[in-house]
């Protein structure tokens, strides 16, 4: 009797504990506004989530903005452009089965000077894929063609220009500011043929590139960057010195990669 009362009084504690565990879980769903509907609210949760971040990417992507400069094909900038520039023509050349838009015959002066026919002496350069190859959709002033790539300049803002070099793979792109007598690259990055432009960088205050020239190279650093100064460098204390023998020596460059180099330099020597 005493066992079978003692089982009673358990099995009635059991069912309280039961009653209360479950009235507190239904208490605490409520204060926190979900119903206690197991797994199906978070299920729901996730897909929720997961459509809103969906929503969000799809509005991302809608609001993009457009670069500031965008492209153009060198053939349609050549048409446009070529009475702009000196040194460069392009005649029109028609050969069976050659797309005239696609390849395009450019002839500049003969880097190594002389005359034909008493003329001075030309030099012609082959650039395929010109009505896919893009450059900058801005009127250009200069125009250099080289075995290797090409250069364009474009003159932006007051003050500044780009400088932009093509080669095969896209564009590298030169930021330039004019400071004195001076044409100083402040800011360089590449574009890809697949980008669509590029927006412009700002230049940094005349004021601090002019005095970042007065001041002390560091000579072990410069060499580092390039080795071929390493001769004269006790001869160029300043950053202003190494300046002016770095773009001499450019003025004489016939090759993009090696243009591209010594760009690089100075922007390091004005910015670093």
């Amino acid at each position: 009797m005493t066992d079978t009362l003692a089982s009673m009084i358990q099995d009635h504690d059991g069912d309280n504990a039961a009653t209360e565990n479950a009235t507190d879980l239904q208490t605490e769903a409520s204060e926190n506004g979900v119903e206690a509907t197991g797994d199906v609210t978070t299920e729901n949760s996730e897909a929720t989530e997961a459509a809103t971040e969906e929503n969000t990417t799809e509005t991302e992507e809608v609001t993009e903005e457009a670069p500031e400069i965008g492209v153009t094909m060198l053939h349609e900038w050549w048409q446009q452009n070529q009475n702009n520039v000196d040194g460069v023509t392009c005649p029109q050349v028609d050969l069976l089965g050659v797309d005239p838009d696609r390849t395009k015959f450019f002839t500049i002066n003969d880097p190594e000077g002389g005359e034909y026919n008493g003329h001075p002496a030309r030099k012609v350069i082959l650039w395929e894929e010109a009505n896919t190859f893009p450059v900058l959709d801005l009127p250009g002033s200069e125009m250099d063609v080289y075995t290797n790539g090409l250069k364009i300049v474009y003159p932006y803002g007051e003050g500044t220009a780009i400088r932009v070099y093509g080669v095969r793979t896209g564009l590298n792109i030169i930021y330039t500011m004019q400071v004195g007598e001076y044409v100083l690259p402040y800011a360089i990055e590449k574009m890809k043929k697949k980008d669509a432009g590029i927006n412009m960088v700002a230049p940094p205050a005349i004021a601090d590139v002019e005095a970042k020239l007065a001041s002390d190279v560091d000579a072990e650093g410069i060499q580092l960057h390039y080795k071929q100064i390493t001769k004269s460098i006790s001869d160029l204390p300043t950053v202003q010195h190494c300046v002016d023998w770095l773009l001499t020596r450019q003025a004489d460059v016939r090759d993009v990669n090696h243009l591209l180099q010594i760009d690089k330099v100075v922007n390091w020597l004005i910015t670093g």
